[in-house]
């Protein structure tokens, strides 16, 4: 996991918004700078660099070079999950934070948690690279003694270390959360019951 952590770098700030609108065609993608902007200012994507020109040359503004890859996270996350901005701008928080080993040891302490690595596997792929992590997950349904259904969740994290964990209906806090998400991700990424990230 340190080699994880330190292969994060700062980005650079040398996309114009041309650059990152021909990059997000080829991500499959039509923007026009105005949805730039607005996702800016909807913490969808990084802030940019701006400074004025100089006399009579207007205003330059520069992305960082990862701004199309954070576009396309948010807004895959936003269409697989059918959430809204704040809450993808929440979770695109959360897979930035500052303390990366906090991240990994809490991934599944929250639906918002997962759904922030989710984010960070979208980020990824727009790059042309994984993450060096694998989730696996396994919804179940049981029928219980009382006769009533039982739902666990069964979700591993393969990195340096196996790290297996199962939700419990009943014991494991936002479980409907968590069980409505998987839906939605198994629905439209995995389209079967037995998923990965």
């Amino acid at each position: 996991m340190k080699d994880l952590i330190e292969k994060v770098k700062k980005p650079e700030y040398k996309l114009t918004p041309q650059d990152v609108i021909d990059q997000l065609s080829s991500l499959g993608f039509s923007v026009k700078p105005k949805t730039l902007q607005r996702r800016y200012q909807d913490e969808l994507i990084p802030r940019p660099f701006i400074k004025g020109g100089g006399r009579g040359k207007g205003t330059i503004v520069l992305y960082p070079d990862d701004t199309p890859a954070e576009f396309y996270a948010s807004e895959h996350l936003k269409d697989k999950l059918g959430i809204n901005l704040k809450e993808v701008a929440e979770i695109r928080q959360i897979a930035l934070q500052g303390d990366k080993n906090a991240f990994w040891l809490n991934v599944f302490e929250s639906p918002k948690n997962f759904a922030a690595l989710v984010w960070l596997t979208f980020k990824a792929e727009a790059m042309g690279q994984r993450l060096p992590v694998i989730v696996i997950w396994r919804r179940e349904r049981k029928s219980s003694l009382r006769g009533a259904d039982e739902r666990t969740i069964k979700l591993e994290l393969f990195m340096e270390v196996y790290n297996p964990v199962t939700l419990t209906e009943g014991e494991t806090p936002y479980f409907d959360e968590w069980w409505k998400m998987l839906v939605k991700l198994e629905t439209n990424i995995a389209q079967g019951g037995d998923s990965s990230v």
